[in-house]
């Protein structure tokens, strides 16, 4: 966990820089974030710092070379090596926006926020050797204390 997204990207960067520094080849390092914008702002770390970077497409998967980037509904079925899972703070997963009020109808909150720990999930297993884990601010409430 980091008190700024400046000091969590910069330790992104170091700790993608580190697992191709160990011999992983960037197309077996994948990086996820909640949402597109969160996914551009790691974009512009990763390249900012001279790494080169590949959004996953919709269907298919890409032949160009670079560290995977997406967001985490498209990370569902891959695999990587290493997975850097983003922005795993309390305001973005589970996000706001897709959760139905608790107030306005509980049942549907509670599903809505079970869908969530699971996307969180299923970005986090697309790890085969190695995760981790950023975030800013609050962590997550799905990651416990």
């Amino acid at each position: 966990g980091f008190d700024t997204r400046k000091q969590m990207h910069k330790a992104l960067v170091e700790q993608v820089r580190g697992w191709i520094d160990e011999g992983v080849e960037p197309t077996a390092i994948g990086v996820a974030a909640r949402t597109n914008p969160k996914v551009a702002d790691v974009q512009k770390a990763l390249e900012g710092a001279g790494l080169t970077t590949c959004l996953l497409p919709q269907k298919d998967l890409p032949s160009k070379p670079g560290v995977r980037l997406g967001t985490m509904h498209r990370m569902k079925g891959l695999e990587y090596e290493r997975v850097a899972v983003c922005d795993v703070d309390d305001d973005s997963v589970p996000a706001v926006w897709a959760m139905t009020d608790k107030d306005a109808d509980p049942v549907q909150h509670a599903s809505d926020l079970e869908l969530e720990k699971c996307l969180l999930y299923v970005a986090a297993t697309r790890a085969r050797d190695g995760l981790y884990l950023t975030w800013a601010g609050t962590p997550s409430r799905f990651l416990g204390k």
